[in-house]
């Protein structure tokens, strides 16, 4: 099924608040924590079905469904407005609740059943997140599992566990999973090739933001960055895109290596960064130095990556650095996506970041701050930097003695962006604190210490 849905009455969302929408129909409600009740009673209900549905369907949705549950006078209640509905869907209070936006409590077994069909009849083109541990009988109704004796379940709805994806593709180890995306490690058995791959999967509707984009669409535009940039910057090959009962799957190269920030934790874990080797701090602030070049060239051709952090940048045999994940990325000269995807990773993201606004390269100089932050601590940045993007400098102070760095992280974090350096700056200072090192020359040679200047700074 694809994901184009024409239908005359699917308009933008009209009301924020959820509220308006029910006195317009002149149903009467109580308002409690996220909830909007209606016909509360002290009796308890033990017979219900949820409604899952993106936020752009909302109005639509309930233009068929509540002239139903007025019909019926049943007990319901509905969450209290959009920003509300958005959290929800997208983890904000938890996985297991994610898509559970209506309950609808039915008197009787017969009840159930026959109003649960009147209001698949009138909801079947419209589409909302998975809801966990729970049954789909209809496009947005879901019941507890304990129900399945209760409700008729259409063949439609059965979910059969596959063990290959697509064509081609058997997984075998989940390497990351969150409530929008999970990342699988698999065999390519295409031509009997049996070679490693990727699978990034989508989870339908998940991730949704106020336009109604949701993962399908960061996935598909991570999927054109990469064919953009595979020539530009080191990224991992585009290997195939499909989708599967409405979730969608990424396949790309795998490479072999070790995260950057498992290789600073490895090294950091036993000792400071004063206690380090000259050869340990030389090889680290290469990298460093590697992210900056990659993050250059990026920059001159027109992107921002907006997601740096040691987490998504893959060391290959010691001489290579390879960066993922480039969902939250921007086209500087294609004003694309319009506007930019929300949010990142806490304690990498700008205050600039954090509130949406058009991104700038000094998104990415933030980020780099707090991805130094970490490579010279091994700390989480977020352990430094607050929810609202601002560094606690004397927190930094009191484990970072050295000036130079002091200075790197008080301009990269600058609150003000047209006051962070440049990333010829960034680069430079560390360059000099590198030939500043005692004996660094003599004990691991000018080549090695500049091994990513002649690549990425010619």
């Amino acid at each position: 099924m694809g994901r184009t849905i024409a239908m005359g009455n699917l308009l933008p969302q009209e009301f924020k608040d959820y509220k308006t929408i029910l006195s317009a129909y002149h149903i009467s409600f109580i308002e409690d924590d996220y909830w909007l009740l209606v016909n509360k009673t002290e009796e308890k209900k033990n017979l219900f079905v949820f409604l899952s549905f993106k936020c752009i369907y909302v109005l639509s949705i309930l233009r068929q469904v509540l002239p139903i549950l007025k019909r019926h006078n049943l007990t319901f209640k509905f969450i209290k407005n959009e920003q509300i509905l958005l959290k929800l869907n997208n983890g904000g209070f938890g996985n297991d609740v994610i898509g559970k936006n209506m309950v609808i409590y039915f008197d009787s077994t017969a009840d159930a059943k026959i109003i649960a069909k009147e209001i698949s009849s009138v909801t079947n083109i419209f589409r909302g997140p998975v809801i966990s541990e729970c049954i789909q009988t209809g496009e947005i109704i879901y019941i507890p599992a304990d129900f399945k004796g209760v409700f008729d379940i259409p063949k439609s709805y059965a979910r059969k566990t596959k063990k290959i994806i697509g064509k081609y593709y058997l997984p075998y180890q989940l390497i990351h999973r969150s409530h929008k995306t999970e990342i699988w490690k698999a065999v390519n058995l295409k031509g009997f090739g049996f070679s490693p791959c990727i699978i990034k999967k989508a989870i339908a509707f998940r991730s949704e933001d106020k336009y109604g984009r949701d993962m399908y669409d960061r996935i598909l535009w991570e999927k054109k960055l990469l064919s953009d940039l595979i020539d530009i910057i080191p990224v991992p090959g585009f290997v195939d895109f499909f989708e599967m009962k409405q979730d969608h799957y990424l396949v790309t190269e795998y490479i072999q290596g070790v995260s950057l920030e498992a290789k600073i934790k490895s090294l950091l874990s036993r000792c400071s960064w004063q206690e380090l080797s000259s050869g340990s701090k030389s090889e680290i602030l290469n990298y460093y130095l590697y992210v900056i070049g990659i993050i250059q060239r990026m920059h001159d051709a027109g992107y921002i990556h907006r997601d740096i952090t040691a987490g998504n940048l893959l060391i290959k045999n010691r001489d290579a650095l390879y960066i993922l994940d480039l969902e939250l990325a921007y086209s500087i000269k294609g004003k694309k996506p319009n506007p930019s995807y929300i949010l990142g990773s806490h304690g990498y993201m700008s205050p600039e970041q954090l509130v949406n606004e058009v991104p700038t390269e000094k998104e990415d100089i933030f980020s780099l701050g707090a991805l130094f932050l970490f490579t010279v601590t091994g700390t989480h940045p977020k352990n430094f930097i607050g929810e609202n993007a601002e560094a606690d400098f004397q927190k930094i102070e009191d484990v970072i003695s050295d000036q130079c760095f002091r200075k790197i992280l008080a301009g990269c974090l600058n609150p003000n962006a047209c006051e962070r350096p440049a990333l010829s700056d960034i680069r430079n200072e560390i360059i000099e604190w590198l030939k500043g090192m005692d004996n660094v020359q003599r004990k691991i040679g000018k080549i090695k210490l500049f091994m990513h200047e002649k690549e990425y700074f010619a």
